[in-house]
């Protein structure tokens, strides 16, 4: 059986309602470098808003730096978070060593490539097959959300709405054996799901205001609450929740909204991605450090 690393702790939510729908993500990790980067590739590809971090080493591994997604939205009001996944540290790894390697994967691809929801979910099999690593993604866009559970071998299964809110963290949901093997979820995991459920259950009165109170719950201690804040807390190297990522798509034509809180330097940034927002960059930049 395999269980998850702490130190890949991260909680996602994906919220349709009557006029917008929400997606987020707590970002938890050993302590690294943190940026918000504004994307804009050199061909004709989708801009992207992110949050990007870079590591120098993991598991064993040293990499040349680079800007990695850990969260992003596109001028399509395309969304998209990720997660590690309970699987083989094997598996694990490879996940990690391909995106630091060659600076490409599954999230940059989305963010570039895609309009909806339903167009990346009809050509999951060719991405899956091209980053072929186990991971988990939520996406949003103004119509439907998603939760895509990838194993190893190019296996990939689906949860769809369009009017029930989706949660995941870092345990198999829909398949809980992964080539006949038992996958295990972490009692982190666990928790996190069940206490981020709750939470989401108890109003009907979202807004990013509301979702980042959701996001901050310590209830369940230092280490296995929505919003860890390391173990131990005297240990600055420790993994914790870096980061906060929440967009609101609205169900009409108007605008999203991003918000960035980067919890290591305590700054918050909210951002309205009107076409003037998007026109004003013609080259990528990175607009915040922590």
């Amino acid at each position: 059986m395999s269980t998850i690393s702490y130190s890949l702790a991260c909680t996602t939510f994906a919220i349709p309602t009557d006029k917008n729908i929400y997606i987020g993500k707590t970002r938890d990790m050993y302590p690294d470098i943190q940026a918000i980067e504004v994307v804009v590739p050199k061909n004709q590809d989708y801009k992207y808003i992110a949050l990007v971090s870079k590591m120098q080493s993991f598991l064993g591994y040293s990499f040349e730096s680079k800007w990695v997604v850990r969260s992003g939205i596109n001028q399509n009001n395309l969304a998209i978070v990720n997660m590690f996944g309970a699987n083989l540290v094997k598996q694990q790894d490879k996940s990690i060593q391909m995106r630091y390697d060659d600076g490409d994967d599954f999230m940059t691809y989305v963010l570039t490539k895609y309009k909806t929801v339903d167009s990346v979910i009809k050509d999951l099999p060719m991405i899956v097959k091209r980053y072929n690593y186990p991971e988990f993604y939520t996406i949003a866009d103004n119509k439907s959300v998603a939760y895509i559970e990838v194993a190893d071998n190019n296996q990939f299964k689906v949860k769809y709405s369009t009017d029930k809110s989706l949660v995941h963290t870092n345990h198999y949901l829909i398949d809980q054996k992964i080539n006949g093997v038992a996958i295990t979820e972490s009692t982190s995991s666990m928790m996190r799901f069940k206490r981020m459920t709750e939470l989401l259950n108890s109003t009907n009165n979202y807004s990013i205001t509301q979702l980042e109170s959701f996001m901050s719950d310590h209830k369940a201690g230092d280490n296995t609450s929505i919003l860890r804040i390391g173990s131990p807390v005297t240990d600055p190297s420790s993994p914790r929740t870096l980061a906060h990522f929440i967009a609101e798509i609205p169900k009409n034509d108007n605008p999203a909204t991003v918000y960035i809180r980067l919890i290591t330097t305590n700054q918050q940034f909210t951002l309205v991605l009107d076409s003037r927002f998007w026109k004003s960059f013609n080259k990528s930049k990175v607009i915040s450090f922590s």
